[in-house]
């Protein structure tokens, strides 16, 4: 017969050791399991629930926990599409015969306005690959915050057309970025069986974002719609503080207490070495493998690079950007 707190302090203690191992080894969840078992020679009846029960709560952890962190990253959709959707409503306010201004708009200067954010994208898609790579997801995410704010505070100072072209840049930049840090964070936090719904969600934030620009613009002028954009990116990069960096970037910088740190409290439970030790490979086979430009010109990958291929073009051709802008 033991006690109440004997039992309490034995587990605690199998814990921290469970923690320690599992750490610098990857012991099987299995094993964890067993060995706790054994060490435990005493039950206390009320401390005991059932299987099914605690399934239930692990589960309820994760999907809270994965969402929460899922729609953190969304909200960098969020902001993409208010930068894609303000050309729409802003631009009408520089018509001279609808307000005055300080400064000349001309209509080849309202085209470049619309067009400077997609070369900036360009240019911020490569930039945002390097920096997911070097310094992580999550930071790269704060890097494109970075640059969204600047871009917008330009637009909302500007004294001449150069500013509003310089500021769309640097939105464009923002945007590439964010548009390969944010899904790539999604991806990598979120269980099999969600990842591709919550993939999903994160281009119905961008357009929910267009649709807030033209909402906005519909009662306010052009820096009202400028601040209004401002305003959402200080939601994005509060929630960043409570979500953590991703369990796969963290293995490719061999940080495996980080990274067990990060996957427990994406799933809301203590047994994710098995999970781990997946990712841990697929991290390690990735690194072994080197790809070059002509794989995308073998059969197993040149059938789907043109459906995406034909599919953006059926997207571009279809006339909907005009609108959008």
């Amino acid at each position: 017969m033991c006690s109440k707190d004997g039992l309490d302090n034995s587990l605690i203690e199998d814990n921290d050791g469970d923690r320690n191992n599992s750490y610098s080894t990857f012991e099987s969840d299995d094993a964890v399991l067993a060995r706790r078992s054994s060490n435990v020679s005493c039950i206390v009846m009320p401390r005991i629930r059932s299987q099914s029960m605690q399934q239930t709560e692990e589960i309820h952890d994760v999907m809270w926990r994965q969402y929460f962190a899922s729609f953190t990253a969304m909200l960098g959709g969020l902001i993409m599409g208010t930068a894609i959707g303000w050309t729409g409503p802003a631009l009408i306010y520089f018509d001279p015969n609808v307000t005055s201004q300080d400064f000349p708009v001309s209509e080849g200067d309202k085209s470049w306005i619309g067009s400077l954010l997609p070369l900036g994208a360009l240019f911020g898609c490569f930039v945002g690959g390097y920096l997911i790579a070097q310094y992580g997801r999550k930071i790269t995410m704060y890097i494109s915050a970075g640059f969204f704010t600047s871009g917008y505070v330009l637009m909302l100072c500007a004294q001449n057309v150069i500013y509003l072209f310089t500021g769309r840049i640097i939105c464009g930049v923002a945007m590439g970025i964010t548009s390969v840090s944010c899904p790539t964070y999604i991806a990598e936090i979120t269980s099999p069986h969600i990842r591709g719904l919550l993939g999903s969600g994160f281009q119905l934030m961008l357009t929910i974002g267009i649709l807030y620009v033209d909402v906005v613009g519909t009662f306010v002028g052009e820096k009202c719609i400028t601040i209004a954009c401002i305003a959402l990116i200080i939601p994005w990069t509060f929630l960043m503080l409570f979500v953590p960096e991703t369990p796969t970037f963290l293995l490719g910088k061999m940080k495996y207490d980080a990274a067990r740190s990060a996957l427990e409290f994406l799933r809301g439970h203590p047994y994710v070495a098995n999970e781990l030790q997946r990712i841990r490979q697929s991290v390690e086979g990735s690194f072994s493998v080197k790809a070059t430009a002509s794989d995308l010109l073998k059969p197993v990958n040149f059938k789907s690079l043109l459906i995406s291929v034909l599919l953006q073009c059926a997207r571009q051709l279809s006339g909907v950007k005009a609108i959008i802008y």
